[in-house]
């Protein structure tokens, strides 16, 4: 076994309160990591018998372990559990001072050689958590619902997933190099098969983050087909400036709440508005926060193009024209607003990453090796 761990099943058996200790029967531990390349964690140990429980605080790293239990239904029936508890040794090994530690009910057969930190066994439940520091024992984590169910379906088997996560506040940056930009975004392009299944022709950069991405997309699209896209820029802010000595970490921004238009299309006179019409328009940007820019600059395309359709004698939707999104990193988090179903299947992130600061080479005012070194190490525990 990985470690020793029980889970304490309190049954009411008669008039008395018995008390019985059921050890995992069988255990694997992962060690993954949240942020995606595409649909896929960027790095993950595929499965192992790790020693101990490690919570990493780096990148979203995370030590997952997967527990099975048999349940000695002939020894307390069924009917009879008024309580079930899972208790953890303590310490568990941690390289932050606070880490979060988190139960969920899992579905599906495993064994402890094929599980891997893409496995599909469905997640289910959240049972439980307890946020300590690193010298605590875990409290017990409640899991009565997921025995009584188990129970119910004359079950005697039962499988949880315990993810244990540093704690984690917006303080925390994660520092990205133009080498890892440039290698995402080759990963993305051969990832989704862009210029293939979704061939654009004509980009259009959201400033001034998308300006960089979007230009070394187009040379792995060109070098697919041998073309220059035209990219087009559009300035949109959803970011307010903070006055000097105002900003939090070394950060020049803090999220606003308002989307304001700097720039559009029509910047080269005042009748050189840009043709929309049957194109394959793939809007580039650095980051998927809150989607509020995105779903704005859609929306602010979806109306020109519809005028023009006008302006052309057509039907709102005749000329056939397509919308996609490709941003460097998507924050796993609730989002404010919503894409449409038509553009979202066009949606290409090249990587997933928690809710965290992304500090960005061009966001970089001092020595830009120092920046990359840093990248280097930030990247290193995936």
């Amino acid at each position: 076994m990985a470690f020793s761990s029980a889970l304490c099943l309190t049954a009411h058996i008669s008039d008395a309160t018995t008390v019985m200790d059921v050890s995992a029967d069988k255990d694997a531990t992962v060690i993954y990591n949240t942020q995606l390349c595409g649909s896929t964690p960027c790095a993950l140990v595929n499965h192992g018998m790790e020693p101990t429980i490690t919570a990493s605080e780096q990148n979203g790293s995370v030590s997952r372990i997967l527990l099975g239990f048999i349940i000695p239904l002939d020894d307390i029936g069924s009917k009879n559990i008024t309580q079930c508890q899972l208790q953890m040794p303590a310490p568990l090994q941690a390289p932050s001072s606070q880490y979060a530690l988190q139960a969920f009910e899992a579905q599906g057969d495993w064994s402890e050689a094929s599980v891997n930190g893409v496995s599909t066994l469905n997640t289910g439940t959240a049972l439980g958590s307890d946020t300590l520091v690193s010298t605590e024992r875990p409290s017990p984590i409640d899991v009565t619902a997921a025995c009584r169910e188990a129970l119910n379906n004359d079950s005697e088997s039962l499988s949880l997933w315990l993810d244990t996560d540093a704690k984690k506040t917006m303080s925390d940056k994660l520092y990205i190099s133009y080498n890892q930009i440039h290698q995402l975004i080759d990963y993305a392009v051969k990832n989704y098969k862009l210029g293939d299944d979704y061939n654009p022709d004509l980009l259009i950069a959201i400033g001034g983050g998308g300006f960089i991405p979007a230009r070394i997309l187009r040379s792995f699209l060109k070098a697919k087909h041998g073309r220059n896209i035209p990219i087009q820029a559009i300035g949109l802010s959803l970011y307010e400036e903070l006055l000097p000595g105002q900003s939090p970490n070394g950060i020049p921004e803090a999220p606003g709440t308002q989307v304001t238009k700097t720039q559009w299309l029509n910047f080269g006179g005042s009748d050189s508005l840009v043709s929309l019409l049957g194109r394959k328009i793939l809007i580039v940007d650095e980051v998927d926060d809150s989607r509020k820019t995105l779903v704005y600059a859609v929306a602010e395309l979806k109306k020109d193009i519809l005028e023009q359709e006008k302006q052309a004698g057509l039907e709102p939707g005749a000329s056939n024209t397509e919308i996609g999104v490709f941003v460097v990193y998507n924050k796993n988090k609730p989002k404010t607003e919503l894409l449409d179903d038509d553009v979202m299947k066009r949606y290409y992130p090249t990587a997933t990453t928690p809710d965290r600061w992304l500090f960005f080479p061009w966001d970089c005012t001092t020595d830009i090796g120092v920046h990359s070194e840093l990248a280097k190490k930030s990247f290193s525990s995936m």
